[in-house]
């Protein structure tokens, strides 16, 4: 029997929240942005069930919330403030405009590969399409600071 969705939710939520402390100190930005990226789809392999359930919650339009939907809105709210956080500290050319548009790229991208691995399995290296995700985001923020379109 699966466990009802807030408690799937809980212990998954402060794995996917600690990816980026897994990222050496002395790392370079692209470095960082990347590893957190890695960092992410190994939380995301490691525990499925938190996204998967939250996505689906997400997109339930339900006239009571679940509490599992609040805890994963919360838990996605907090990714976002440290993401944003983290933009600000690694790109600091970047506009204030510029970093919430590449956190939610981001976070999207991030979504959208979870998804994909979800409907084709192994046939999706998830670990890989991560890395070029966040080389992808590194690139855009380097091109935004310069002001190339």
């Amino acid at each position: 029997m699966k466990p009802p969705p807030a408690v799937a939710i809980v212990p998954a939520s402060s794995i996917w929240l600690r990816a980026e402390s897994k990222i050496p100190r002395d790392a370079t930005n692209e470095e960082r942005v990347v590893g957190v990226g890695a960092q992410t789809a190994k939380a995301l392999l490691d525990s499925p069930d938190f996204i998967r359930l939250g996505l689906m919650l997400a997109l339930e339009r339900r006239p009571e919330e679940p509490r599992a939907r609040t805890m994963f809105i919360q838990v996605r709210n907090q990714a976002y403030r440290q993401l944003t956080e983290n933009f600000r500290q690694l790109m600091p050319g970047l506009t204030d405009t510029e970093v919430r548009q590449l956190a939610i790229y981001a976070m999207a991208g991030a979504d959208g590969l979870f998804i994909a691995k979800e409907i084709s399995g192994d046939a999706v290296d998830l670990l890989a399409l991560f890395e070029m995700h966040g080389r992808a985001i590194y690139d855009i923020a380097q091109r935004l600071i310069e002001g190339k379109p």
